[in-house]
Formats: structure tokens, C-alpha cells, sequence
């Protein structure tokens, strides 16, 4: 698995990830709801402020973590995309097949 820092050409990435995995799991509505929401907060990558990791697997963006702040007062919080199970689940198994 490949780890780097994604940048804001990355959006519609990012957006693709949020909205496959809702999409699969609580219907293609919601999954176009939470993908617009990436888009929107990935537009802000700014590599300073905002900064977003992302785990690669052949080529294609499994998992997303990026600290989140609303304003200068607001706790930070961090977001992690919905399929870091599904991808650690999969290093699991192929360490177990070495």
C-alpha cells in the first residue's frame, strides 16, 4: 500500500471514494449527498491548513485522513474515509497468505 500527501487535483478522486462507498452501502442518494460534501471540503486542500493523506492500493485510492477544523475557536477533528476497514482487512489477508 502507497501512502501520499493529496493535493487539490486530487477533488474529484476523493469525491469518487466517498461517493462509491456510501453509494454500495446506503444507496446511490446518499452516496451523491456525501460525495458532493468531499468534493466541497477537498476543494480547500491547501497542503497548510488542510491536509490530506491518502493509501493507495494498484493505482486506486482506498483510504482518505485528513485533519478537519471549522474556523480559528473549533476543535480539530480528524476525518477518516469509511473504507480504512475494508483496506486494512485486505492487508491482513495477504499478510497471512506469506
Amino acid at each position: 500500500m502507497d501512502i501520499k500527501v493529496l493535493f487539490k487535483d486530487d477533488q474529484s478522486e476523493v469525491a469518487g471514494l466517498f461517493t462509491s462507498v456510501f453509494a454500495s452501502s446506503e444507496g446511490e442518494e446518499e452516496g451523491k449527498l456525501i460525495g458532493n460534501l468531499a468534493s466541497e471540503l477537498s476543494s480547500n486542500i491547501d497542503n497548510e491548513q488542510i491536509i490530506c493523506f491518502g493509501a493507495y492500493e494498484m493505482k486506486h485510492l482506498l483510504v482518505l485522513f485528513s485533519l478537519l477544523a471549522f474556523g480559528l475557536m473549533s476543535p480539530s477533528w480528524f476525518i477518516c474515509s469509511p473504507q480504512l476497514q475494508w483496506a486494512l482487512n485486505i492487508k491482513v489477508k495477504a499478510l497471512g497468505r506469506h
